[in-house]
């Protein structure tokens, strides 16, 4: 399903579905900017190599 502007986040697998998570530019630069800023460093465990 199309949206006007900003991000759907889908399931590729099943495309028919209308469960795509859907983020404005605004959240979206929110999220980019919190993941820089080491917001969700805890979830990723010592040691692991991205």
């Amino acid at each position: 399903m199309p949206i006007t502007g900003g991000v759907a986040f889908g399931d590729s697998k099943s495309r028919d579905l209308d469960g795509a998570l859907r983020f404005t530019d605004k959240e979206m630069l929110a999220h980019i900017l919190a993941v820089k800023a080491g917001q969700y460093d805890h979830l990723i465990p010592d040691g692991t190599e991205l």
